[in-house]
């Protein structure tokens, strides 16, 4: 089960991931790299110093929006028995009876990691618009 669940999500985030940043260097206009030519750079120069440097500027905001997303569907793993977090709370659940309190400190964990992960990708992601 968990060679499934390791599977299902690298070729989920792979997918997902490798479109980003195809599309983000897709996304930078070809004078760009007319114009490392002119300026006497090698294409893997031009690819190195030019390109990349914007296409990473246009594409971490959407992986970092990636990251969270795993994260949170991380509990899907529970589905196929793999333990996690709500598997954790359920088990406790059923030894207390009581699963409201498991069930909110299990939310809690998740809002501890997703919220500051959500604020640190938005001052990522203004501090890197001011640049572009």
């Amino acid at each position: 089960a968990m060679v499934a669940a390791v599977s299902a999500f690298t070729w989920s985030t792979a997918s997902y991931a490798t479109e980003t940043i195809r599309s983000s260097i897709q996304s930078i206009p070809r004078g760009q790299l007319e114009a490392a030519s002119a300026a006497g750079l090698s294409g893997v120069d031009s690819f190195r110093f030019v390109i990349m440097p914007q296409a990473a500027r246009i594409a971490i905001p959407p992986l970092m929006g990636l990251a969270i997303i795993m994260f949170q569907l991380s509990s899907l793993a529970y589905v196929i028995t793999i333990s996690e977090v709500m598997q954790s709370a359920y088990f406790l659940g059923t030894k207390t009876f009581n699963y409201l309190p498991v069930f909110l400190a299990a939310a809690a964990v998740y809002a501890s990691i997703t919220i500051p992960a959500s604020a640190l990708v938005t001052s990522i992601e203004r501090r890197l618009a001011k640049h572009v």
